[in-house]
């Protein structure tokens, strides 16, 4: 026989009628007799176990069936899974089942929801940048996407939280290279806030002095090789707040050679600095900048001087960029760039001529969708020599290209067009100009990145016309959390169209092989090799280098 028997401190003293717990049992809209009287033994079992156990009649479809009155609860590993936006039960357990404490961790849950979810309470986990929020508890709506369209959303349409703001900041780069990404908390930016370190090491160098190898008479230099010692310093820091990113990379170092005529050492230093200010959710404005102090050429940077016969220079470049966003499709940035190549010793013949250089741009940039942005760009650059004002020149850029988002691994920039050039003293020369960058993320440890320009380049009389072809690559491999590696390539094609005379041209190759074996993580070894090839129609200035370097380095 089937008693009711309320629970102790409910205020329930008698069962519920069956019309209040189905109103439509009272019109008798739903039952007919016949199902009536067949439901009615289940409907009372149902009143029972509902008044026994104090609980609302919804009960969730995917929890366990409720035990029996009267019998202890079936132990589970598990408790149920949580509903989005349903309560956990706080109804303490019948008086015949034994009292249970739950744990910390745990809270005691019912197949019954009472109300609404506790989870609907508790604060949003948001990302330590206010412009990257969302990542909350709450269930999200999944949607199926293809492919295509993940990588279009993983790369292009970066995540937003709440309140519309994304994490990663967009840096537009120097002219000739692709835009930075910055994400805090990744990559090179989840490095510590502070990082110096130094490295020591001995190598061999068989032509330092870049002597060519033709036979220039007994007053040339001769060719000789010798080993050499090599001491760095170096230091970074990065300030990254939720609309702020300031970094600063310094590094100082030379080689010491054993047995080099004349000259026995090379002193080298580097400067960069990144600053970017996202002023408000249209505006942005960013300061880039590179300096450095080289006794050798940097065949890696599409700006720097190529030339052998200068010796020691200073080379400096600076852009500030400002963005703005004016629609959703359509945003504009204007930048200006002061560039410097001074040399410690202006070669007499005027060979190598220490110059200023002033460009101002603008872009127009057209969002065709997530992946694909239309570019058109106009740019005035100013040239000013410093030993020879007759080379003083003003150049204007009529140029149009996209940035490409291929996938969440690969991005590329291409601009194409044309370039004029006049001279202050006389004279134009027009040329078609090109950049081409590219970054690619070949697996999880490895990255590839190509960089190009065909251009002018400096000019050593007026009037004269030289173009190159300067492209660079890049390949970064980590085999290993110890063991990583690098293989660099660059080359440099110049052709010389002077306006009276015969035209000529040089090429350069230079190949870097580089691997690091890390010991823990203060110190590591490393090993370079550099091949240097130059090869000239005249035959003038042909030479060869290698250079091998092994080195230690302790990084805090």
């Amino acid at each position: 026989m089937l008693r009711f028997r309320p629970k102790p401190g409910s205020d329930l003293k008698t069962p519920p009628k069956m019309s209040q717990i189905f109103p439509a049992m009272k019109s008798n809209k739903i039952y007919h007799a016949p199902l009536q009287y067949s439901c009615r033994p289940l409907v009372l079992i149902a009143l029972a176990a509902c008044s026994w156990g104090d609980v609302t009649f919804a009960q969730d479809p995917a929890a366990p069936a409720s035990p029996a009155p009267g019998s202890s609860p079936a132990p589970t590993d598990t408790p149920a899974p949580a509903v989005p936006g349903a309560a956990k039960d706080t109804a303490p357990a019948p008086d015949t089942a034994p009292p249970t404490t739950p744990s910390a961790k745990e809270k005691p849950s019912s197949p019954f929801r009472t109300g609404e979810s506790s989870r609907a309470a508790d604060a949003a986990k948001k990302s330590p940048f206010a412009f990257n929020t969302g990542d909350t508890d709450a269930p999200q709506k999944v949607r199926k996407l293809t492919d295509r369209d993940a990588d279009a959303e993983a790369s292009a349409a970066p995540r937003t939280g709440g309140d519309g703001s994304d994490n990663r900041i967009v840096a537009p780069g120097f002219y000739g290279h692709g835009p930075q990404v910055i994400t805090p908390g990744q990559g090179q930016y989840a490095r510590p806030k502070y990082r110096y370190g130094f490295s020591v090491g001995v190598g061999y160098d068989d032509n330092p002095d870049q002597i060519t190898n033709a036979n220039l008479g007994p007053l040339a230099k001769p060719r000789k090789g010798t080993g050499f010692t090599y001491l760095n310093g170096h230091w970074d820091a990065q300030w990254l707040k939720p609309r702020t990113v300031f970094t600063v990379n310094l590094e100082v170092g030379g080689d010491f050679y054993f047995d080099r005529p004349g000259n026995s050492s090379d002193a080298n230093a580097r400067l960069a600095l990144l600053y970017v200010n996202k002023i408000d959710p249209r505006s942005q404005f960013t300061a880039n900048a590179s300096f450095a102090y080289l006794s050798q050429p940097d065949y890696s940077n599409l700006y720097a001087s190529s030339s052998i016969v200068g010796g020691d220079y200073f080379t400096g470049s600076t852009k500030f960029d400002y963005t703005y966003r004016w629609t959703r499709v359509f945003q504009t940035v204007t930048s200006a760039s002061v560039n410097l190549l001074k040399y410690v010793n202006d070669s007499p013949t005027k060979l190598s001529n220490s110059y200023w250089s002033f460009m101002f741009g603008n872009e127009f940039r057209f969002i065709a969708s997530p992946r694909i942005t239309w570019v058109a760009e106009g740019r005035y650059e100013l040239d000013r020599y410093m030993s020879n004002s007759s080379l003083d020149s003003e150049s204007a850029y009529i140029l149009g290209g996209m940035d490409w988002i291929v996938s969440r691994r690969m991005n590329a920039t291409f601009r194409t067009g044309a370039s004029i050039r006049s001279f202050d003293s006389g004279g134009s020369n027009t040329a078609p100009y090109t950049e081409v960058s590219l970054n690619y993320m070949t697996g999880r440890h490895s990255t590839l990145s190509i960089n190009g320009r065909y251009g002018f380049e400096q000019s050593s009389a007026v009037g004269d016309k030289n173009l190159s072809y300067r492209l660079g690559l890049l390949y970064q491999q980590a085999f290993t959390t110890r063991i990583s590696g690098n293989v660099g390539f660059n080359f440099i094609h110049t052709g010389y169209e002077p306006r009276t005379g015969t035209k000529s041209s040089t090429d350069v190759y230079n190949v870097n092989l580089g691997a690091q074996y890390r010991i823990d993580r203060h110190f590591s070894l490393g090993l370079r090799y550099t091949y240097t090839l130059q090869s000239s129609s005249t035959g003038l200035q042909d030479f060869d280098r290698n250079r091998i370097l092994f080195t230690g380095q302790y990084e805090y």
